[in-house]
């Protein structure tokens, strides 16, 4: 009988390892200080912590986009309802290139099954969302040529003037898979300028190509939330771009996502009412078939 008990007790200790279900060993009290992220080890870098978290955000914004670079989540992380910095923002161009006042991230980031919880974002990049103004806002504001998986998000509250989402903002010929967000509140306000108020979803805002790849959003989920937007709002993306101009042709898809008790309403009380028809209680809020 002791050898029973003691097989099953292994069994009991093993099982959640494997399935990547294991507790942060530190205790959830982040007041919004950050911390480097650890090195890199078995080619992989591991977080553990709300400050290794906001300790890459620090570092993408600072001009390090983890370019080939894998990024593995260890535990559930409370950002305990502090102002988040996204990571990465300005956004990049079709080729990929980043505005000159932007950065992205351009790595791999595995949630490992993970949660993300109490997400809280107030970001407006000026009034009129232009080139040098604009900037993605959500967990990750922008990436370009990555990939962002295997992630939960619950409780978000995530407030901008363009490409708001709880995951992430703006994506161009990245890989957005199995990222589950549940209570979230996406807010995009119109404050001055054709383009602000523009774009919102509860996972991505903005899914596009650059000349290298293609964008693709699969089989994520949004639940019990809801989106607020001027122009081209959806329940999973804001907008998906297809690029149909150029030689080298590209293609931004979505595929498999689902959304349960996501409500997508219109704040554009100023703006041309013919855009009305991209606040939709659909996946995908505009589909554009141009570069842009």
């Amino acid at each position: 009988m002791k050898k029973i008990l003691t097989f099953v007790l292994a069994v009991c200790l093993i099982i959640p390892v494997s399935l990547g279900l294991v507790a942060c060993d530190k205790e959830d009290t982040w007041n919004g200080k950050t911390v480097a992220v650890s090195a890199e080890k078995n080619g992989v870098i591991t977080i553990d912590s709300a400050e290794e978290l906001a300790g890459l955000a620090k570092a993408v914004n600072a001009g390090n986009s983890f370019e080939g670079k894998k990024i593995e989540l260890t535990c559930d992380i409370d950002l305990r309802n502090k102002e988040w910095t996204p990571i990465g923002y300005g956004g990049s161009d079709y080729q990929g290139v980043v505005d000159p006042n932007g950065a992205v991230f351009r790595g791999e980031f595995n949630g490992k099954g993970h949660t993300i919880e109490n997400l809280r974002i107030t970001t407006f990049r000026g009034g009129s969302a232009n080139a040098n103004s604009a900037t993605g806002i959500g967990l990750f504001g922008a990436i370009a040529n990555a990939t962002v998986k295997n992630l939960k998000i619950e409780d978000a509250i995530v407030t901008g003037n363009h490409y708001v989402a709880a995951a992430v903002g703006h994506a161009r010929g990245s890989v957005i898979d199995n990222v589950h967000v549940e209570d979230a509140r996406i807010s995009c306000v119109y404050l001055d300028g054709d383009e602000s108020g523009d774009k919102a979803g509860v996972v991505v805002a903005y899914s596009g190509v650059t000349t290298a790849n293609n964008g693709s959003v699969t089989y994520c989920t949004a639940e019990d939330s809801t989106v607020n937007a001027a122009r081209d709002a959806g329940q999973i993306i804001g907008c998906l771009a297809i690029d149909l101009t150029g030689a080298n042709q590209k293609v931004s898809t979505q595929t498999g996502n689902v959304a349960d008790e996501v409500v997508v309403t219109d704040n554009n009380g100023v703006q041309n009412t013919d855009n009305n028809d991209n606040i939709k209680n659909e996946v995908v809020g505009r589909i554009h078939d141009a570069r842009a």
